[in-house]
């Protein structure tokens, strides 16, 4: 996909991106291994 053809598929909403939050600290080592398996793709955050 060319520079210019993806602009427009942004403000058209065509290109999308996931992402998994998880919340707590505490969570983090599970989110880690579902990274490591594959379960999640995209960002995964782990906010404070």
């Amino acid at each position: 996909m060319r520079c210019s053809s993806v602009v427009p598929a942004v403000r058209e909403g065509r290109v999308r991106h996931t992402e998994t939050v998880v919340h707590a600290i505490d969570n983090a080592p599970q989110a880690f291994r579902d990274v490591l398996s594959g379960r999640d793709v995209g960002k995964t955050p782990v906010p404070p």
